[in-house]
């Protein structure tokens, strides 16, 4: 594979990541200044989806523990700067992640 091609592959990778993690964070400022939103079934919906990609034990190409194998990052480590924002009230109300986060 040509340098070119996966530096170009690595950042479409990298832009998922980035775009989750913004999507983490941006859900949650949203519940401060509108907490109404925790009743709203589309916002739940969709965070909830962004909850369980993090959260996903899978490996497979795309996962969040492929995308951190890929750039030599630590899953777990990972998680950890986003547990707050990961178990955020909104969802735990029954609904349970596939992963516990080990990070204190």
């Amino acid at each position: 594979m040509s340098q070119n091609r996966k530096y170009s592959e690595n950042r479409i990778w990298a832009n998922v990541m980035q775009t989750a993690v913004e999507d983490c964070v941006t859900m949650n400022k949203c519940l401060e200044t509108t907490p109404e939103l925790r009743s709203d079934p589309d916002f739940r919906q969709s965070f909830v989806e962004v909850r369980n990609w993090f959260c996903s034990s899978s490996d497979d190409m795309g996962s969040f523990i492929w995308i951190c194998r890929l750039f030599g990052w630590s899953p777990d480590k990972e998680l950890g700067f986003l547990k707050e924002y990961l178990n955020n009230a909104l969802v735990s109300s029954g609904t349970h992640s596939q992963r516990e986060f080990q990070a204190a």
